[in-house]
């Protein structure tokens, strides 16, 4: 059971192989815990990289490409998919139901072309100041661990959005073990906000980050969209590692902690 919910997990949200994986109710009620191991797999290959790249004393530009691409590389664009559309529904400021169709509209938005580019400036701005002498490897791993903690916590306790077929699919299955499955989803979120903590004051920004962009996710899937569906919960991943890296490069280049 238990490996079989973590194949789920990685054949469905990376693009990691994974052998003679399928999708069942049974392995898809506990994918959600199984979640942040492919955040753990990407921190490990970000410090392997970064490592490789330091050794070969490769150009900062070259390091710092690698440093962006390679969770985009993992997870298949899956997460930013649903970033962009996000965007789209949200730039419409149309109702509630013109949000939602446009979530499913496979067409791109000039805004959310916008948003995508401001985001890459960003995230590539964040990971080019963080060079070698400031890079944290456990605090990188725990920020694409506990994005997707606080991701699985989400399916497994916030409305569903009318219409939602994948977040309803996955939620209805954990849901089926809701009190085993919350358990270990919120043990994972504790864990991980834990160990933040004991990488000192940087290590605590990012968690407190994490947790003001997780409340002010539920707010925004609430009231913009009356619920979750996927398209939102790869926005949140996407704005929560955005934000945490951004208050790790805060904690460890700008205040020194």
């Amino acid at each position: 059971m238990i490996l079989r919910s973590i194949l789920t997990a990685f054949s469905t949200y990376s693009v990691i192989p994974v052998p003679g994986s399928r999708w069942d109710e049974n392995s898809a009620r506990f994918s959600m815990c199984a979640f942040p191991l492919i955040g753990a797999v990407i921190g490990v290959l970000l410090f392997l990289w970064s490592l490789i790249s330091e050794s070969l004393s490769m150009p900062g530009p070259i390091r710092t490409a690698g440093l962006f691409l390679i969770p985009l590389w993992i997870s298949g664009g899956i997460h930013m998919d649903g970033f962009i559309d996000t965007c789209d529904a949200l730039a419409s400021h149309k109702s509630r139901d013109i949000k939602l169709s446009i979530l499913k509209d496979p067409h791109v938005g000039a805004f959310a072309l916008i948003d995508l580019g401001a985001l890459f400036v960003i995230e590539y701005s964040l990971w080019s100041t963080l060079s070698p002498e400031f890079y944290d490897p456990l605090c990188v791993l725990l920020i694409h661990t506990f994005s997707r903690c606080l991701s699985g916590l989400s399916v497994l306790s916030f409305p569903i959005a009318q219409g939602s077929s994948m977040a309803l699919m996955f939620a209805g299955a954990a849901r089926e073990k809701g009190r085993a499955a919350m358990i270990i989803q919120l043990s994972e979120c504790v864990l991980a906000a834990v160990l933040f903590c004991l990488r000192g004051p940087a290590g605590v920004l990012c968690m407190i980050t994490g947790v003001i962009i997780f409340l002010f996710y539920r707010r925004l899937s609430e009231k913009q969209f009356g619920g979750l569906n996927g398209d939102q919960a790869g926005w949140f991943l996407t704005v929560a590692e955005a934000g945490m890296l951004a208050a790790l490069v805060t904690g460890r280049v700008i205040l020194r902690v």
